[in-house]
């Protein structure tokens, strides 16, 4: 089912809104450039009555939480924001997530498999 996404929005932001793939790619096609990720703050969290909500996890589990920014051409297109339950990641990822700007949907680790 495609999410409810108001029709007064432009036709991009549209196509990015309802994507669930990695909105890098899209991003590059549509601007021509490479995209760079700027992390911007993240920590691992206990997760609290929403975010046990959303995520479907429980109360207190680590959950990662990361804003970025996604530039391309040297123009901010994108602010993200996400909660990522520190259980469900592979060790690998974890890592690699802590330790760089990494664009999650261009790196083969972080595919859903």
């Amino acid at each position: 089912m495609i999410p409810d996404v108001p029709t007064s929005l432009p036709l991009l932001l549209r196509i990015c809104a309802v994507t669930d793939g990695s909105i890098t790619y899209l991003l590059e096609a549509i601007f021509g450039g490479k995209a760079e990720v700027s992390t911007l703050c993240q920590q691992i969290v206990e997760a609290d009555e929403k975010m046990c909500s959303l995520l479907n996890i429980s109360p207190g589990e680590s959950v990662n939480i990361r804003k970025v920014t996604l530039e391309v051409n040297g123009v901010m297109h994108v602010f993200a924001k996400s909660l990522s339950p520190v259980n469900r990641m592979p060790v690998g990822m974890r890592e690699q997530l802590m330790q760089a700007d990494i664009p999650v949907g261009k790196d083969p680790a972080f595919k859903q498999t």
